[in-house]
């Protein structure tokens, strides 16, 4: 079974964007990302996967706060 790199990946999910973007409209795209990226971060948390006082944390240091 072969692996698909990043690259793959990325050229698939660019085409698929632009398609929908052409045939929902930009608008409808745009929200319609915003809405998936959402549901994947909800998703990531209720498995546990996402910890937001680890993201909080990360930001304050990038940040230069303590």
């Amino acid at each position: 079974m072969p692996v698909w790199s990043y690259r793959e990946w990325g050229a698939i999910i660019g085409v698929v964007l632009v398609v929908i973007g052409i045939w929902l409209g930009v608008g409808d795209a745009a929200i319609a990302i915003v809405g998936g990226i959402i549901g994947y971060l909800i998703g990531r948390f209720l498995e546990g996967e996402l910890d937001f006082g680890d993201l909080q944390e990360r930001a304050r240091r990038r940040r230069g706060m303590r």
